[in-house]
């Protein structure tokens, strides 16, 4: 039963700026690739956003914080003289270790609200500390989710790349 998705009535606000942070992370002609959002006082906000890739991302985590990222991943295959890049958001739900335990409830209620502002979401993640958000988990989620075509590499930002040829295909 899913009664538990109606238990919040009142929707999420969400402020304009969150709508734009998600756009420019889905541009791929625009360079931001990740923003971190955070709900305060009923209301979606966009906390910080950049266009270093994976690492900046990473450094933005605040442990006193409930945070919802959305990272942008490309998938990088070379064949011959050919390029694909296919564009990977991850949504990544961050429940920091210093979070009072009623904030910490109400993220199974607010998270549905907040990733249904994120479009197109390749992968999903949820952590509580830092060090498990990793490229390696997160490229493994990405080919285990992707389907048969494994592509050489992810680029998590400008000259970051991770290679998968290390994971088998099964």
């Amino acid at each position: 039963s899913d009664w538990s998705s109606d238990v919040c009535s009142s929707d999420l606000e969400v402020d304009s700026e969150v709508g734009h942070a998600i756009e420019q992370v889905l541009d791929a002609n625009d360079d931001t690739n990740w923003c971190w959002l955070v709900v305060e006082g009923g209301c979606l906000k966009c906390l910080s956003r950049g266009n270093a890739g994976f690492a900046e991302f990473k450094a933005g985590l605040d442990p006193s914080k409930v945070m919802y990222g959305f990272l942008a991943v490309y998938g990088v295959d070379e064949r011959g003289s050919t390029t694909s890049r296919r564009t990977k958001t991850i949504a990544v739900t961050y429940i920091g270790e210093n979070v009072k335990i009623m904030e910490k409830a109400r993220v199974s209620t607010q998270k549905g609200q907040v990733l249904k502002n994120f479009t197109s979401i390749s992968m999903e993640l949820q952590i509580s500390e830092a060090d498990d958000l990793t490229q390696r988990e997160i490229s493994m989620k990405l080919i285990q989710s992707g389907g048969a075509h494994k592509p050489h590499f992810y680029e998590f930002g400008p000259d970051d790349t991770f290679n998968v040829s290390e994971f088998s295909n099964n």
